[in-house]
């Protein structure tokens, strides 16, 4: 220990010679030699003060002794990137995640002994710091989820409630924390039309939505997210050509091109 605080004192004492003459190079060397000594004394001071402390605990300082402007420092940090894609995992007993085909309307192609429909288990994963202690989950949990956005890939209308799910699974004190969820619709416009449309049609018998006339909020609506702000929500969805689109709060979508509604198997609802 003797050794160690030894060469740490003479460390500083080289580092503060050398901060001091480049910051002051016309210094008068008798003050420059009673800074650096006055610098030196006064961390020698508080480390014999506190060696006591060392000794009983193992160590000179834990993480949470740290600041917490360098805590949060390193907690941001550690929660990058920005962007928290939501895992989907979805199960039929066959045991082949990547390459199964089942839905809820059908069975998995791979396996003719079950006809087991799929049901989708959403897990909600956050990073392990998140598990390292109470106070650091609690000092971690609003900036892990109000600095991120989340990201929710919806490549078929039976998949458009999983960031509701999501949302009622994390409660309701992390969902209040959330500042940005990403829908990111893996159809042209037209086919989200459609697919919007036909939801809420069912939702309510007589209810009748033109084709010409999909808003954002009738995507949060066939979502199950209406009753939440329009604002948290960002919707993208895949133009024609094949780039990436975001649905601005006063655009409408429609149909672009032949669809049939009723023969497409693509757009079987749950």
């Amino acid at each position: 220990m003797e050794t160690d605080i030894a060469a740490l004192i003479n460390a500083v004492r080289d580092n503060v010679a050398k901060r001091v003459h480049a910051t002051f190079p016309d210094m008068e060397s008798n003050t420059f030699s009673i800074i650096v000594k006055q610098t030196v004394a006064a961390m020698k001071t508080s480390i014999q003060e506190n060696e006591h402390k060392m000794k009983i605990t193992g160590s000179g300082t834990n993480f949470l002794s740290l600041s917490a402007e360098l805590r949060n420092q390193i907690y941001e940090y550690a929660l990058q990137p920005k962007d928290a894609s939501v895992p989907r995992q979805r199960y039929c007993g066959c045991g082949s995640m990547s390459t199964c085909s089942a839905t809820k309307l059908k069975p998995c192609r791979k396996d003719n002994m079950h006809d087991l429909r799929v049901s989708r288990k959403q897990r909600h994963k956050i990073p392990a710091l998140l598990h390292a202690s109470r106070q650091v989950r609690s000092e971690t949990m609003a900036l892990f989820y109000s600095d991120k956005y989340f990201a929710f890939r919806i490549p078929t209308p039976q998949l458009r409630n999983e960031a509701a799910d999501w949302l009622r699974a994390i409660g309701p004190t992390q969902k209040a924390m959330v500042r940005k969820v990403i829908l990111r619709f893996q159809m042209t416009s037209g086919r989200l039309a459609i697919c919007v449309c036909r939801v809420l049609r069912g939702m309510s018998f007589f209810r009748s939505v033109p084709l010409f006339k999909i808003r954002k909020e009738h995507i949060l609506e066939a979502c199950g997210l209406d009753e939440l702000d329009r604002n948290l929500f960002k919707i993208e969805y895949r133009h024609h050509d094949g780039r990436i689109v975001e649905l601005k709060e006063s655009d409408m979508i429609s149909i672009s091109g032949p669809h049939n509604m009723e023969g497409e198997e693509y757009f079987e609802l749950v």
